[in-house]
């Protein structure tokens, strides 16, 4: 499993994290980023929602978090309209 190295944001913090290669909807954090309570984050402007997290190993050291990416909603234009 190959993964790259990213910046996410969660609220107004920008803290580093894997992104999976093959899968881009699974993340992997460390200890340091507080994943209690958050539901949603970004990553090179598209928003993910927490799916679920998994203690590696049980020691609360590395944490994989999937997600479901959020979809952007796109409003139609009426009939007629310029746009």
């Amino acid at each position: 499993m190959s993964w790259n190295q990213v910046i996410i944001k969660i609220g107004k913090e920008n803290v580093e994290a894997f992104q999976n290669i093959s899968n881009p909807n699974k993340f992997s954090f460390t200890s340091a980023v507080q994943m209690d309570g958050v539901k949603t984050f970004s990553c090179e402007d598209q928003s993910f929602e927490v799916f679920s997290v998994t203690d590696v190993a049980n020691r609360g050291e590395e944490y994989i978090v999937e997600t479901i990416q959020e979809k952007i909603s796109v409003k139609s234009s009426k009939r007629g309209d310029s746009n």
